[in-house]
């Protein structure tokens, strides 16, 4: 019985999964998830700030089961920002690449968020391509797709 907010914490646990050790590169700490209303983080410059991420709940759909229980689907779109620090050599354009391979990495170890989700997937993404320098962005689009159930 998943509920919205159990997805959104799913999905921000997914994300976390890139914490610069093991198989992942890219390091997102867990302060550094932020809702797009946000907007004062999201666009500061400030060094300490990132990498820095926005979870956006985009759009779900229902579809009905016979029983007691109803499909779901929830697109969340991620958008990361990155940048070289002071703390954060790596060039921009490095950063972004491996926070792509990462993002497909934690997508592939855990697809049903802990259990909370029927499926995970990577509907769409795509890098600025050095458009945004001195930043760098990372644009994913996943669905989850979920089964709420009736008591």
């Amino acid at each position: 019985m998943s509920t919205i907010a159990e997805i959104t914490q799913g999905v921000k646990n997914l994300i976390l999964r890139m914490n610069g050790t093991g198989r992942y590169t890219t390091n997102i700490p867990s302060g550094h998830i932020y809702p797009i209303t946000n907007v004062k983080t999201l666009q500061g410059t400030n060094d300490s700030t990132f990498p820095k991420v926005a979870l956006v709940l985009d759009g779900g759909s229902d579809k009905a089961r016979v029983g007691r229980s109803v499909d779901k689907e929830a697109t969340y779109d991620i958008i990361m920002f990155f940048k070289k620090t002071a703390t954060i050599t790596a060039e921009v354009e490095d950063q972004v690449e491996q926070a792509v391979e990462d993002f497909d990495t934690a997508v592939d170890s855990d697809r049903t968020l802990a259990g909370k989700a029927t499926q995970v997937t990577i509907e769409d993404w795509t890098t600025d391509s050095g458009a945004a320098a001195p930043l760098g962005v990372f644009y994913v689009r996943i669905k989850v797709a979920y089964r709420k159930s009736f008591n």
